[in-house]
């Protein structure tokens, strides 16, 4: 069960409630049944987690305001007062995630704490409400025994859309799941999703295959199937260079110093008409596919 503090309000507790629904799931209408004023909910949910499998799992928070996030007493996740950043016309619910090390069979003391704050957009790959997840980043011992494994990786709406740009890094410790599994099972196929390059750098080197698939369309799935069991030779180009590290992009230079995917930035484009492959011929760098 899941023990629930809300308040009509930004303050906790207010009332309490137990809940034998899904521990990680709050559906559409719950904030409107739990108090009418949807734009100023606060829920403070607690409940226990049971890994099975020992090692680093991953927790990701996705909400319309401000969260935090307590595995047994230690805070893992915090996005500070959750609010949208002034001036975007379209706010995005841009996910929260960290890693804890946890022990199989074990239960653990899971706390999560959310207030909402108005002014995100809730339609184009937005969100009402909280969302919380997990996942172990292990590879489970018996995939060694299988002829191949396929691990798909890479963004989706919630880390690449308009109005926000996507870390160039694979999101949720992807680059990690990929590295222990191909350590199990050597003949490990990995699929990428994203409207750009992503760094493969840390882990290309560890596999066999890789496959950017970018966004495929409607017969998407079809199409990979055909490709991953050899109906069909994978003869596409890619469109774009990508490189090894971010700050071989030719573009690079543009963009103001890292902050965080909710930082706003104003760019100068000094890289003119050195694009893509002109900008990695004239400053000498070999991307990692051309």
């Amino acid at each position: 069960h899941v023990d629930l503090d809300w308040a009509n309000d930004k303050n906790l507790p207010f009332e309490s409630n137990t809940s034998t629904s899904d521990p990680y799931t709050t559906k559409g209408s719950t904030a409107g049944e739990l108090n009418g004023d949807t734009s100023s909910t606060s829920i403070r949910y607690t409940g226990k987690i049971t890994p099975t499998q020992s090692g680093e799992q991953v927790f990701k928070v996705r909400a319309d305001g401000a969260v935090r996030l307590w595995v047994n007493g230690k805070k893992i996740i915090d996005n500070g007062d959750g609010k949208p950043l002034p001036g975007n016309s379209i706010p995005p619910t841009i996910p929260e995630f960290a890693k804890i090390n946890l022990e199989a069979g074990q239960s653990y003391d899971v706390k999560l704490e959310y207030s909402r704050r108005a002014g995100y957009l809730s339609t184009m790959g937005g969100l009402v409400g909280v969302q919380l997840s997990s996942a172990s980043l292990n590879a489970p011992q018996d995939l060694s025994g299988y002829n191949a494994v396929v691990v798909a990786v890479g963004n989706s709406n919630e880390y690449e859309g308009e109005g926000f740009d996507h870390s160039f890094d694979l999101p949720e410790f992807q680059n990690e799941l990929i590295q222990n599994i191909a350590k199990v099972n050597p003949n490990t196929v990995v699929t990428m999703y994203g409207g750009t390059g992503l760094k493969m750098s840390d882990w290309i080197e560890q596999v066999p295959v890789a496959l950017h698939a970018f966004y495929p369309g409607q017969n998407g799935g079809q199409a990979l199937a055909e490709i991953l069991f050899g109906k069909i030779n994978p003869s596409g180009k890619l469109p774009i260079s990508i490189e090894r590290n971010i700050e071989d992009n030719p573009a690079y230079a543009s963009f103001p110093k890292f902050d965080n995917q909710n930082t706003l930035a104003e760019m100068d484009y000094k890289d003119d008409l050195m694009l893509g492959y002109r900008g990695y011929e004239k400053k000498g760098i070999k991307p990692l596919y051309p």
